[in-house]
């Protein structure tokens, strides 16, 4: 059977590299040097192989999509779906 791990995205953890970082990092179990900068943060999402789900609400997406820093973070996060069929996304 396949389980998919459901993980809420936080936009505080948005609001800076360092903390998204810090975020991905404890979220998807990560060594560090998976998520030191944000070039290694995509090349270690493209190679999650277990089914991921990242879900946000309205007032989430909201926060996020202000913020130059979360929007950076997000695009990474779509190119690396984009590549990986195990990333998924669940906006409510």
């Amino acid at each position: 059977m396949n389980h998919t791990r459901v993980i809420p995205i936080d936009a505080a953890a948005f609001t800076s590299r360092d903390a998204a970082l810090l975020w991905f990092r404890e979220n998807l179990s990560l060594p560090a040097a998976g998520a030191s900068n944000l070039d290694a943060l995509y090349d270690t999402l493209t190679e999650v192989n277990e089914d991921v789900t990242f879900t946000a609400g309205r007032n989430t997406v909201s926060l996020l999509v202000t913020s130059p820093s979360a929007w950076t973070l997000l695009e990474i996060l779509t190119r690396a779906a984009d590549e990986n069929p195990h990333i998924h996304f669940l906006f409510r």
